[in-house]
């Protein structure tokens, strides 16, 4: 297989613990309460040394880790420290290493947040999700629109100058101008980051079950558009940067640990249900905690894996890389880390989605149009294999 991997990896870590579980939500996470928390974090610990191991051994450093989940701050703040701790003491760290840990409004308190600064963490992530309270209560959410102001500005207040705030369009019941109201609360507060999400109703959520009984309805799709274009109005206009199809950034705060993910980079991902890609192969955790958990004890917590060859890396870097749009697919990388000429490899489609007016060549990069942009998909499924 003639694939080049590139330089620095990534490091995910899931913590699948959540005080309730939101009605949107499809991912691995379980309540808190009930759960073998102390057997999964003696798991997630033993998991943290092998891989940094592996990784020494290999001579790899880290450039960025993400703690996600669930809700990592519902976590004590000593049990937060600790896996930090390890992460800082096992992996071989660069410099600069991006340390990011998700928050839900409501479960960070003072003494959590200098905890967090002081073991390293240099970027907050806050799922607030909208600023609308009827909202919040309608998707399951226990927080409320004090809850984000009051955490967003307790972390700034003790030494955060990396902040990153999430939110979700295309909720049930939402209005324009409760999305607009929204965007107009979140720019006003300067986060260094935003993330707009579309709601799409995943199989395994509550809202899954509510529309399959005829409860709630996905929004229309004109109505999602003309929020996905007003939020990238609104964001540019308040001088953020759209530099993903989903993410805004103020210059220099752009998400490390995601680029590495939209540059088909590789990763380890750490805990149950988490996904690597080293090496050429991809791989995943058991997802249930007691799986996980027996996993590690016996050797492995890997469930799956999977070779990936040249002809599927070069898709997953093609439509992984369009995600960017300003960045997109480099020309010149793609040739280094494959040995083929893009433009020699998927002539057909390129010529193709050229005269669709969905993709272009800018500065010898492969970048999605306007248009291309909002019909991603129809792109990305043409270089499919």
């Amino acid at each position: 297989m003639n694939i080049k991997e590139e330089g620095d990896i990534a490091i995910y870590i899931h913590i699948p613990f959540c005080i309730k579980k939101c009605y949107y939500c499809d991912f691995n996470s379980y309540p808190l309460r009930g759960e073998d928390v102390y057997g999964y974090l003696s798991a997630l610990k033993s998991e943290i040394k092998e891989k940094a191991l592996l990784l020494r051994k290999e001579q790899r450093k880290v450039s960025t880790i993400y703690i996600g989940g669930g809700t990592p701050t519902c976590l004590s703040g000593e049990e937060l420290g600790r896996i930090l701790s390890l992460c800082k003491e096992g992996f071989s760290l660069t410099c600069d290493a991006e340390i990011t840990v998700e928050a839900n409004p409501g479960t960070l308190s003072e003494d959590k947040l200098i905890l967090l600064l002081n073991e390293g963490v240099n970027r907050l992530s806050i799922g607030a999700q909208t600023f609308n309270d009827e909202l919040l209560k309608r998707i399951g959410r226990l927080h409320k629109t004090v809850d984000i102001v009051s955490n967003y500005n307790l972390a700034r207040d003790v030494g955060f100058n990396n902040i990153s705030m999430d939110l979700i369009f295309g909720l049930p019941g939402q209005s324009l101008g409760e999305w607009m109201e929204t965007l107009h609360m979140a720019v006003n507060m300067k986060p260094d980051h935003i993330s707009t999400y579309n709601l799409v109703i995943e199989e395994g959520s509550k809202f899954y079950e509510d529309m399959k009984r005829g409860e709630i309805a996905p929004l229309e799709e004109e109505l999602d558009l003309e929020m996905y274009t007003k939020a990238k109005e609104e964001l540019e206009g308040a001088g953020y940067e759209q530099y993903e199809i989903s993410n805004f950034a103020k210059t220099g705060k752009e998400c490390r640990h995601n680029l590495v993910y939209w540059r088909n980079g590789e990763y380890l991902g750490l805990g149950p249900g988490a996904h690597s890609y080293f090496k050429g192969i991809r791989f995943s955790n058991f997802r249930s905690i007691p799986q996980y958990i027996r996993g590690v004890l016996s050797g492995s917590p890997v469930e799956e894996r999977e070779i990936i060859d040249e002809v599927v890396s070069m898709w997953e870097t093609i439509f992984l890389g369009l995600r960017l749009t300003k960045e997109g697919v480099g020309l010149a990388r793609f040739k280094e880390r494959f040995g083929h000429n893009l433009k020699e490899v998927y002539g057909r489609q390129l010529e193709y989605l050229q005269g669709q007016n969905l993709i272009s060549f800018e500065n010898g990069h492969l970048i999605l149009t306007s248009k291309g942009a909002i019909l991603a998909n129809r792109v990305f499924i043409e270089f499919a294999p």
